[in-house]
């Protein structure tokens, strides 16, 4: 089997080392296409989250290529990039996308409770306006700028909580998500890329929007980690 299962190491950098292994042990070659990440994730015991974490650090120092609606393919050689360590640095130097949206769950599922109590009509109004916006950029397409909306949704929700701790954290957060690895993952897996998933991805927040605005809690949080199992899980 060219793939085994992790033991004591981060997952990601796991990932990394695995896949390198199996290129360097001439598995597979430049021009091969690589497993999927459902499988790779299933033999090395990571999450998805972790290989796709793998494969965009891989891309950034040119090993791999990821071609729209086909897959990951070998770009070229470990050698070549200077080894793992140009890697690892890349991983080294940016936070885990995954781990960034592990925390974003743990926080946005509770203070979604505190926006629903203190949003005021003015709290209310902005979610709606940047909502607004979301819908406009889907329309003409612009899923770059919809995401950048999509977080300014995120933070008018902390903002409605009135504790600037907490905004401040989840700006912090979101501007995590801004980082080269964090891009480069958003860019193959997290970007809508077709009209169905913006369609999803709107109807999700027009339900959290709606919940918020109903002041109904159970529901909002129910939504937000609805969405936020969604980004984790790659859906």
């Amino acid at each position: 089997m060219p793939f085994e299962r992790i033991e004591h190491k981060k997952r990601s950098v796991y990932a990394v080392e695995q896949i390198i292994k199996v290129i360097q042990d001439g598995l597979y070659k430049v021009g091969d296409k690589l497993p999927p990440e459902r499988v790779i994730a299933e033999k090395t015991g990571v999450s998805r989250s972790s290989v796709r974490e793998a494969f965009s650090a891989l891309k950034i120092v040119g090993i791999v290529e990821s071609r729209a609606g086909d897959g990951t393919y070998v770009k070229g050689s470990p050698e070549n990039a200077n080894g793992e360590s140009h890697i690892l640095s890349v991983l080294k130097e940016n936070e885990s996308p995954s781990d960034v949206l592990e925390t974003r769950r743990v926080f946005e599922d509770s203070i979604i409770e505190f926006a629903v109590d203190r949003a005021t009509d003015v709290d209310i109004a902005g979610i709606e306006s940047v909502l607004k916006r979301m819908g406009e950029l889907a329309d003409i397409e612009d899923y770059r700028r919809y995401l950048e909306a999509h977080r300014d949704f995120h933070l008018a929700i902390a903002r409605a909580t009135r504790n600037p701790v907490i905004e401040r954290v989840i700006r912090l957060l979101l501007d995590l998500m801004r980082q080269q690895l964090w891009q480069e993952v958003e860019e193959d897996y997290y970007l809508p890329k077709d009209e169905q998933h913006i369609k999803e991805s709107l109807e999700k927040h027009h339900q959290i929007y709606a919940a918020i605005k109903d002041k109904d809690a159970k529901l909002a949080r129910e939504k937000m980690r609805e969405h936020l199992d969604m980004l984790l899980n790659g859906d």
